[in-house]
């Protein structure tokens, strides 16, 4: 599970089914059907690792599952 927080909004959105071998661009085009906001214009963060970057897998940034 993966817990996004829209910052622009305060919304927050739980993702059931991820798996940490996905691409962060991947995420980008399911976050784009769930909140509405482009691929292209997100900017997706985690802890204090800046911007994630589209090409690399979701485990290289090492998240906490919940």
């Amino acid at each position: 599970m993966l817990n996004i927080h829209l910052r622009s909004t305060g919304e927050q959105f739980q993702i059931q089914s991820i798996h940490f071998d996905t691409k962060v661009r991947e995420l980008k085009t399911i976050l784009e059907i769930i909140c509405g906001i482009p691929a292209h214009l997100q900017l997706l963060s985690y802890l204090d690792e800046g911007n994630l970057l589209d090409s690399q897998k979701l485990k290289y940034y090492d998240p906490v599952p919940n």
